[in-house]
């Protein structure tokens, strides 16, 4: 018996579903490393209403214990290396990404959406392809509806460079 968990939401987009994740899901079988496994999905959302996969179970917890010792450290950094050693060039479904959520960088997209705000409007498709050249994830929809946002306010400005400065 294979414990399996149904996955999704409005929240899932189905265009990184169909792509990343599933790629790398597959990418993490061939290579024998211990991660859920990608038994069906709907994803379009036709079927279910919403984006939506069944995969299997990986046993463990994500959550953090009160206390660590030394033979968990040694074992995640043991599963660390396993992960960190293989090989990869970046492809179209699982290209190089420079940061964990670089879709969701909320303060990365309202400095872009700061520059695009404040560009003519001959000059905005350009601030578009710069911004797809300079993002992973995004189609040209999803490039503008983060232009398009909320720019910087002098606060939100603050923040960033704050935690830039401390690289947080």
């Amino acid at each position: 018996m294979v414990a399996v968990v149904v996955r999704g939401g409005e929240g899932r987009r189905g265009d990184a579903l169909s792509g990343r994740p599933r790629a790398g899901l597959g990418l993490a079988e061939r290579r024998g490393l211990s991660a859920p496994r990608l038994i069906a999905g709907d994803l379009d959302g036709r079927a279910a209403g919403v984006v939506a996969t069944v995969e299997t179970v990986v046993p463990g917890t994500s959550e953090a214990p009160p206390t660590v010792s030394a033979q968990r450290l040694g074992a995640a950094g043991a599963a660390l290396a396993r992960v960190h050693a293989i090989e990869l060039t970046p492809t179209q479904r699982l290209p190089l990404r420079v940061r964990p959520t670089q879709v969701d960088d909320h303060a990365f997209g309202r400095r872009w959406a700061t520059l695009y705000q404040a560009s003519s409007p001959e000059t905005r498709q350009q601030v578009v392809e710069a911004f797809l050249e300079a993002t992973t994830g995004h189609t040209a929809d999803s490039a503008q509806e983060v232009l398009t946002g909320k720019p910087q306010t002098p606060l939100l400005h603050l923040g960033d460079e704050l935690i830039r400065a401390h690289r947080l």
